[in-house]
C-alpha cells in the first residue's frame, strides 16, 4: 500500500477551520475512508488544530495529512513557537480544552518545534483500511 499525502496552505481567516475540515473530509473520502463517525472525529480534530493555529500561530498555517492503510496522521504547522498546553478542564477556563479534545480523538499526538514555529501532529484512531 502506498502512502497518500495532502498539504494545504490555509488563509489566516476565521473560516480557515471550515476550509480545512471540508478539504480533509473530501480527501479522506476520496482515499477510501467511508466510516461517517470516524470522518466526524477527523473533522473535529482538524477544527481544533487549525483554529488554535489561526488564533495563536501568527503567520502561515499549513495542514498536512498522510494516510497509509488505516493509519492517518494529521499535522498543522504554524509560525508561533508558543506551545499548546492542556487546561484544567474547568468550563470557566478560556483555553486548553482543545488539547483534551485532541487527546480523546487520537491514538497519540505531539509537538515538534521548528525554526520560527511548530508542527502539532496527531495520529487518528485506526480506521477501516483503504478500499
Amino acid at each position: 500500500m502506498s502512502t497518500l499525502n495532502l498539504s494545504l496552505d490555509l488563509p489566516l481567516r476565521h473560516d480557515a477551520s471550515a476550509l480545512a475540515r471540508r478539504c480533509l473530509v473530501d480527501t479522506l473520502r476520496a482515499w477510501g475512508f467511508a466510516d461517517e463517525d470516524w470522518l466526524h472525529d477527523a473533522a473535529l480534530l482538524v477544527t481544533e488544530l487549525v483554529s488554535n493555529a489561526v488564533r495563536h500561530g501568527g503567520s502561515e498555517v499549513t495542514l498536512d495529512v498522510q494516510a497509509n492503510g488505516g493509519h492517518v496522521v494529521v499535522a498543522v504547522v504554524d509560525g508561533s513557537d508558543v506551545l499548546p498546553v492542556a487546561g484544567s478542564g474547568d468550563e470557566q477556563s478560556e483555553g486548553g480544552r482543545g488539547i483534551r479534545i485532541v487527546e480523546s480523538l487520537t491514538q497519540s499526538w505531539g509537538i515538534e518545534q521548528r525554526h520560527g514555529g511548530k508542527r502539532v501532529w496527531a495520529v487518528l484512531q485506526p480506521a477501516a483500511p483503504l478500499a
